[in-house]
């Protein structure tokens, strides 16, 4: 799926422009201030309900208006679509989809695959482990039919036992058994995903820095073999804090760096700097957008300045990488299109838009 038109009124200081896109290389670029980090934000809050910046939707409306509107054409093959969202200061928000509005904004984010390469990319390798599970469910998502209502079933029924758990239910049993079957079900889900995606992850860190090796690897959540008797060792301490500690929410990705030897050498958030664990979380990523074009999904990525920590070669190598997986690239940038043109592939005409105080001046 890929965004042909654009079109924002009143959000931040973009108050109404119409956006023209082209299916690979678009860059949006201008000085400081001038709305590119905005436009994206408004793809981003038109895919996803919400802002990849913090505060509330309300903060994202220019300053004298009373409502905002993001709409968009996109189309998938031969078939087009049309997307809207908009919010009144004073009212919820509402979405669209072909003119009919929608209760889920799964159903747009299902549509358009969005992936985001932002500033805070390397929070990807020393964050939390929320933000890795975060990073293997979106393409979960995106491959496998089954998991989004296994998903939330999951959280339904981790939702049900926490309550059980504070009120220290007689059902607390038949709560875990429920819960324990619906964990395995997440996990298996997520483990034969991982598979996959470490056959791309280890091609694209060969590639984009040959100099590192990792290994990447589940953890489920739970130490033990059996998740039941976890739990049920854990009774005494759950009921302690009033929640359940052990399951696939609390699951991370382990990223372990080695030797050229084979030998470890301990956690990536540990042993990279910066700008190493800023290259591996696009590597991560860049798996990510392989995996899916493999199994014929086209993706839309929205860059902005991801790339300005990364030297000359890095950049290079990471634009190659890019324009390989078929993406649909939405880049934002403060350098001039000459020095752009220098490092995108020889091969790829960008579509330029050029901002300026929220107004389209060249395109």
């Amino acid at each position: 799926m890929i965004l042909e038109t654009v079109e924002v009124r009143n959000v931040r200081n973009i108050q109404h422009e119409s956006f023209r896109l082209q299916p690979s290389l678009n860059l949006v670029l201008g000085p400081n201030g001038a709305g590119k980090t905005t436009f994206l934000e408004c793809i981003y809050l038109l895919i996803r309900g919400r802002s990849f910046r913090p505060g509330l939707l309300n903060s994202l409306m220019s300053f004298d208006a009373e409502d905002m509107l993001v709409t968009a054409t996109s189309r998938n093959h031969n078939r087009a679509f049309r997307i809207g969202i908009s919010k009144a200061r004073s009212d919820n928000i509402r979405m669209r989809l072909n003119g009919a509005d929608i209760r889920q904004i799964s159903q747009i984010a299902a549509l358009v695959p969005t992936q985001t390469f932002l500033p805070d990319l390397s929070e990807l390798v020393f964050g939390t482990p929320r933000v890795r599970r975060s990073w293997l469910n979106w393409s979960v998502f995106h491959t496998d039919n089954r998991f989004m209502d296994v998903h939330r079933s999951f959280l339904r029924l981790l939702q049900q036992r926490n309550r059980a758990v504070q009120q220290r239910s007689a059902d607390l049993s038949v709560w875990t058994e429920q819960f324990v079957k619906k964990a395995i079900e997440v996990t298996a889900i997520r483990e034969s995903h991982l598979q996959g995606l470490n056959a791309h992850f280890q091609k694209t860190v060969s590639s984009l820095a040959p100099d590192l090796n990792l290994t990447l690897n589940y953890e489920s959540g739970w130490s033990e073999n059996s998740l039941l008797e976890a739990l049920q060792r854990d009774k005494a301490r759950e009921q302690k804090i009033g929640h359940t500690r052990l399951g696939p929410h609390r699951a991370d990705i382990r990223l372990q760096v080695i030797d050229a030897n084979g030998e470890l050498l301990g956690p990536a958030l540990r042993i990279l700097s910066r700008g190493q664990g800023n290259v591996i979380a696009c590597a991560l990523k860049l798996a990510q957008l392989e995996h899916l074009r493999e199994r014929g999904v086209q993706c839309v990525v929205l860059l902005d300045d991801a790339t300005a920590e990364m030297d000359e070669i890095y950049t290079r190598r990471f634009f190659n990488l890019l324009n390989s997986t078929g993406s649909q690239i939405i880049a934002t940038g403060t350098k001039n299109t000459e020095q752009i043109q220098a490092e995108i592939p020889q091969c790829v005409t960008p579509n330029v838009i050029q901002l300026e105080a929220g107004q389209i001046v060249a395109a």
